[in-house]
């Protein structure tokens, strides 16, 4: 039974999409994986090499499913499947000279920039009570835009 014989009509045209970008917006449980997978699969049958291709998605668990089924599927496999956060922290540690960063840069989460903003806020002597930090991030958040 080939590969593609168990797909509707939706799923193959993304899957035997070769010419340029192509994006898979589905529903929880909508084979989304499997579709990925598959393309990849079929990209890498039809001449493409597979470090040149690139599956972004969601969640830490979907970008694992990916790479393990495609890890069974194919011996050699170089096709960078990520997470959207895990693509653009891969883009800023390769490129972080270039950004005009330090080689050991963090990245603040929410929780992270909280805490700067309470210490500050500590040092300049600025009541918590009356001005909570999460108001000030968010006020901030709306100013940078």
């Amino acid at each position: 039974m080939n590969y593609l014989d168990t797909l509707n009509k939706e799923q193959l045209l993304a899957i035997k999409h070769i010419d340029g970008l192509c994006l898979v917006i589905a529903g929880e449980g909508s084979g989304k994986t499997k579709v990925l997978t598959t393309r990849i699969t079929y990209l890498i049958d039809n001449g493409i090499y597979s470090g040149n291709i690139l599956a972004i998605t969601f969640t830490n668990k979907a970008a694992k499913q990916m790479k393990d089924k495609l890890n069974k599927i194919m011996d050699n496999n170089y096709a960078f499947v990520e997470t959207f956060h895990s693509l653009v922290l891969r883009i800023l540690n390769e490129n972080y000279e270039l950004l005009g960063l330090q080689r050991n840069f963090t990245i603040l989460d929410s929780d992270d920039v909280l805490s700067v903003i309470k210490k500050i806020m500590k040092d300049l002597d600025i009541n918590v009570k009356k001005f909570a930090a999460s108001y000030i991030r968010n006020r901030n958040s709306c100013i940078k835009k």
